[in-house]
């Protein structure tokens, strides 16, 4: 039995995706303050999504491609999702969970 392995031709390029990166929250992290920031850097001016489990927030990224935008937290665990949307290039989606943790 020959195995025949698929050739990829030497002319094909990935699919083109926005830089991006996440600096906070972190993954899995627990916080106190029910006010968190949503912070990184992408593309100059790319837009971004945040959800939350209740919120929905859209922002720009400034000309440096910083972003800093402030979320409310609910009780319990947080999914935070950031997606970057720049022009032609993939979106790009980046998750992080959070807990928050109120002292009774």
């Amino acid at each position: 039995v020959a195995i025949i392995q698929p050739q990829i031709p030497s002319s094909s390029t990935p699919e083109k995706q926005t830089p991006f990166s996440l600096d906070f929250p972190l993954d899995n992290s627990s916080v106190t303050d029910p006010v968190s920031t949503v912070s990184g850097q992408t593309k100059p001016n790319a837009n971004i999504i945040i959800f939350t489990n209740t919120a929905e927030k859209i922002a720009t990224a400034a000309s440096d491609g910083k972003f800093n935008e402030s979320i409310k937290l609910e009780e319990g665990l947080n999914a935070i999702s950031v997606t970057v949307l720049s022009g032609k290039n993939d979106p790009v989606t980046i998750i992080r969970n959070v807990t928050l943790e109120i002292s009774k």
